[in-house]
């Protein structure tokens, strides 16, 4: 990676590239995102998040797209907001609010599509 960082989401895309975003870097929270092609072993940087987030959760979608949810922008300020993140286009949207924040959430991706978040901090 050209960042180093922690508390990201590391996601498997569906053509085998692996996407990092989001977390803490050494020094402050970061939005910037990057891919890893599986095939050349390099990492490249991809659009970033529209908000600095850690202790979100990552899912990938049934069209291949990534939703992440939640988390924590800075010190106590914990968030309910969403992004999808589209791999053919490499950029990032903000979708539907959830109705709470939630901090370090688990997440399901259910048949129908839907994701079920599930809360473990509330705040």
């Amino acid at each position: 990676m050209s960042i180093a960082r922690a508390l990201h989401t590391t996601t498997a895309l569906t053509d085998g590239n692996i996407l990092v975003a989001g977390g803490r870097s050494s020094s402050s929270f970061t939005n910037t995102a990057e891919l890893y092609n599986s095939t050349t072993g390099i990492w490249t940087f991809t659009g970033n998040v529209r908000s600095t987030r850690m202790g979100y959760v990552a899912v990938l979608l049934q069209d291949g797209k990534v939703l992440i949810a939640g988390g924590l922008l800075i010190a106590s300020t914990y968030l309910k907001t969403a992004e999808l993140y589209d791999p053919i286009t490499t950029t990032w949207a903000v979708t539907g609010n959830m109705t709470i924040e939630r901090n370090q959430p688990t997440a399901h991706l259910l048949m129908d599509g839907k994701v079920d978040i599930y809360l473990e901090d509330l705040y």
